[in-house]
């Protein structure tokens, strides 16, 4: 009984910051989670219940096809830390209770459940990504790379050319016949450790 004093109290304090001392992060209030929150409106708190808006009617019947923008066919927004108060709620023993008494599945109103399909502060441009094409640097790094893969393959070269030379001088210092010293010089150019 005391834990659901306390979580009932916290929920209250939650919804006081949703009156404007949030962060502002919002929600798109879409017609699914309206249709989720609407058994709720009876068996909240009143603090909470009040809080969550009406959608109008949807004019068009739902269709298979792909939907539209949903950032602008959904002007309507919710705050987050209201969604957030409503799952806290729901995890109360008088919300379990109480969504119990109503044959509401109390998992339905998880964050997210409740998130599901929504799309976060909606009503907010955020700036557009910018390229690495402005960064003035990238040139002279590139450059740099270019020169790298240059000196690295001439470094390949000369160490396969050498290995295949230094071979076919010391079989041919020990006295071994011409044919092995070309098998023996071709394996170390093939082959190089």
């Amino acid at each position: 009984m005391l834990d659901s004093k306390v979580a009932a109290a916290e929920v209250e304090v939650m919804v006081v910051d949703d009156k404007g001392n949030d962060n502002g992060a919002n929600v798109s209030f879409t017609h699914d989670l309206a249709d989720r929150l609407e058994p709720l409106k009876r068996i909240l708190p009143p603090n909470l219940a009040t809080l969550i808006p009406s959608l109008p009617p949807s004019r068009s019947p739902p269709t298979t096809a792909a939907p539209l923008d949903p950032v602008t066919t959904s002007a309507l927004t919710v705050p987050y830390s209201l969604l957030h108060s409503i799952s806290k709620w729901t995890r109360t023993e008088e919300g379990a209770v109480a969504l119990s008494a109503n044959s509401l599945n109390p998992r339905s109103y998880e964050m997210v459940s409740l998130l599901a399909g929504s799309i976060t502060s909606p009503e907010r441009k955020f700036p557009p990504h910018k390229t690495g094409n402005n960064d003035p640097l990238a040139d002279a790094r590139r450059e740099i790379n270019d020169r790298k893969a240059v000196v690295t393959l001439i470094n390949a070269l000369l160490s396969i050319g050498g290995s295949g030379a230094a071979t076919w001088y010391a079989t041919g210092v020990v006295g071994w016949r011409n044919e092995w010293v070309r098998i023996h010089s071709l394996y170390s150019e093939s082959f190089p450790s």
